[in-house]
């Protein structure tokens, strides 16, 4: 994740994936330790959608851009899969 001037940009590149299958990844408030805990929102009673969620859809390379900047309770980014299990968590900090 790269925090800049104007906001943030998260990119995944991953490999060994299943053909044509879409992964979803979210930026999560803890660390992979703790199972990742909840999704990162930059308003915490708003949406569970973009842009007040960072979403990197797709599978192998993956961007996301968002223009609002995030906080230290951005822990972690998860990737799951279609089903939305766990498919691996790596820590921001």
């Amino acid at each position: 994740m790269a925090v800049h001037d104007h906001g943030i940009t998260v990119t995944l590149r991953l490999s060994d994936l299943l053909p044509n299958t879409d992964y979803i990844s979210h930026v999560h408030t803890e660390p992979c330790s703790t199972g990742g805990g909840a999704h990162y929102r930059f308003d915490p009673e708003a949406a569970e959608l973009p842009p007040n969620e960072i979403h990197i859809d797709g599978s192998g390379f993956m961007t996301a851009e968002n223009p609002n900047r995030v906080d230290e309770t951005a822990r972690s980014v998860v990737v799951h899969t279609p089903d939305h299990v766990q498919l691996l968590c790596a820590d921001l900090q």
